[in-house]
């Protein structure tokens, strides 16, 4: 009987580490946004060896980051829901203590403009800000791609989703 259990990597080599350093490991990852979208795993982490097998060795059971305790667990939760509203196109409301999260509209796509539906603030979709009218964005990134990662980046913690 083993009374130090592990958590070991779907890896070839087989890795593994104590429980302990599985939660240190998830809390790192997660509060440098380091998790990733596996198609069949959801958002996970790879075995955290260096080579190219280990790398693509996912935790396949996302409950185990349930080790990260019940306030870690559930901002793990909201960084993943948040990461699928951006890979589909969405956007994370700009708003102080909003982070409500927004389906685009097909008429966006021309004016810019969006109303968060939570603090009723209207901004726009390219450079976050108040909305500014058909002038142009003062800090325009143009590509959705990188300004859906400036915002993530921006609003890493304390975002509301559970609401959308």
């Amino acid at each position: 009987e083993d009374s130090n259990p592990v958590i070991v990597f779907p890896c070839p080599s087989n890795h593994a580490m104590c429980i302990s350093c599985f939660e240190s490991y998830c809390l790192h990852q997660l509060n440098s946004r380091q998790f990733v979208e596996h198609e069949t795993a959801g958002y996970t982490l790879s075995c955290p060896g260096f080579d190219s097998e280990c790398r693509s060795a996912y935790v396949l059971d996302v409950h185990h980051f349930g080790i990260m305790g019940p306030e870690n667990y559930e901002r793990y939760k909201q960084f993943g829901a948040e990461e699928c509203l951006l890979k589909m196109g969405g956007v994370l409301c700009p708003g102080t203590n909003c982070g409500m999260g927004i389906f685009l509209e097909d008429e966006t796509e021309q004016t810019h403009h969006v109303e968060c539906s939570e603090c009723k603030l209207h901004f726009c979709v390219l450079c976050k800000e108040k909305y500014h009218g058909e002038e142009l964005c003062t800090n325009r990134l143009g590509d959705m791609a990188a300004s859906n990662s400036n915002v993530l980046s921006h609003y890493a913690v304390n975002m509301s989703l559970s609401k959308y």
